[in-house]
């Protein structure tokens, strides 16, 4: 399984500073999370360790190779196969039917493999996910939770080393949000994957994080780092983070 390490990274846009001095380490089958307030550059973070952003300096190191500056566009589109992702709003093709949605990384990844192989490992994802009373359906017709589990099939049916998960829970009732931290814990359990995941849902960061960083949109730099259960009574932290970890949700 991967060891992803993201490594003195600057983030910007043009001569607009996002964030600058990022690093941290993301151990095989860890859950590590990406917190801090709107526009602090949590889903741009994701955008860089995922290949589809280019840093201003710093790099994503994968099992100690540079993404980056060491990578040639082989080496990059290897890396990339190694990857899952969950966009924010699934991202989902709604002319596709559920299946068929899940079946795209497959045609990409898997194409040595037979379509018999593809179309099961396709049916065990919905299953795991429980959607497999959804596999013919039309993505329009979908709950928001249920866009959120057929992504998330779509992000682990190529079987990545490293699963991205940007806002998995933004949107859900707490109930649903509760089964998707279940989910994912699960996930993880039965794949060994490593997962970052970007979120500002303070409950479910404590339930599932092993480790975190939070990016603060004032200083454009980190600000603290650890497993969010445990920060969250840590008085010796700077203000920013404090306020952040010890306020409810609804008050977002």
């Amino acid at each position: 399984m991967a060891h992803i390490e993201v490594r003195d990274l600057r983030m910007q846009y043009g001569d607009q500073l996002i964030q600058e001095h990022v690093s941290f380490s993301v151990p095989p089958g860890t859950i590590f999370a990406v917190m801090g307030g709107s526009g602090c550059g949590k889903s741009t973070l994701l955008r860089h360790m995922v290949g589809l952003q280019e840093p201003a300096a710093g790099d994503v190191l994968l099992d100690g190779q540079g993404y980056w500056c060491e990578m040639d566009a082989k080496d990059k589109q290897a890396a990339r196969q190694r990857f899952g992702m969950l966009f924010q709003r699934g991202a989902l093709w709604s002319t596709l039917s559920v299946a068929d949605n899940v079946r795209v990384p497959l045609e990409l990844h898997w194409r040595a493999r037979d379509e018999a192989e593809r179309e099961q490992r396709v049916r065990d994802v919905l299953e795991w996910v429980g959607l497999a009373d959804q596999v013919d359906a039309p993505v329009h017709g979908l709950s928001g939770g249920q866009v959120k589990r057929a992504g998330l099939a779509r992000a682990i049916v190529a079987e990545p080393e490293v699963i991205f998960l940007d806002e998995p829970s933004a949107g859900l009732d707490p109930v649903t949000s509760l089964r998707m931290d279940e989910l994912i814990l699960s996930l993880r359990d039965r794949t060994g994957a490593s997962v970052v995941l970007v979120s500002h849902e303070r409950d479910s960061l404590f339930r599932i994080a092993d480790d975190s960083i939070f990016l603060d949109a004032e200083s454009r730099r980190p600000l603290a780092q650890g497993r969010p259960a445990d920060m969250r009574h840590d008085e010796g932290l700077p203000l920013a983070v404090r306020n952040f970890l010890q306020r409810k949700d609804d008050q977002a």
